[in-house]
């Protein structure tokens, strides 16, 4: 089960300010937020996301990490 990586997102309630003041959709796929969702903000690219999204923007970005690390483990070294 992949979690959502919280050294790129930020957890927090939807409340009634954020809903009308910052935005009331998620940015990946626009499912509308509702006051108390958990709505996940991503420090990277400064959007909101739902839990869904940004939990398959964790997978990518493990997915990512892991092949790096196959890659450089299967480089070829002098030793």
């Amino acid at each position: 089960m992949i979690t959502i990586n919280s050294d790129i997102f930020l957890k927090q309630s939807a409340d009634r300010n954020i809903l009308e003041n910052v935005t009331k959709y998620c940015s990946k796929c626009y499912n509308e937020f509702s006051e108390e969702d958990f709505i996940y903000y991503d420090v990277e690219s400064y959007n909101y996301l739902c839990k869904n999204c940004a939990c398959c923007i964790s997978e990518e970005l493990q997915t990512k990490q892991e092949c790096l690390l196959d890659e450089c483990e299967t480089e070829a070294s002098l030793f």
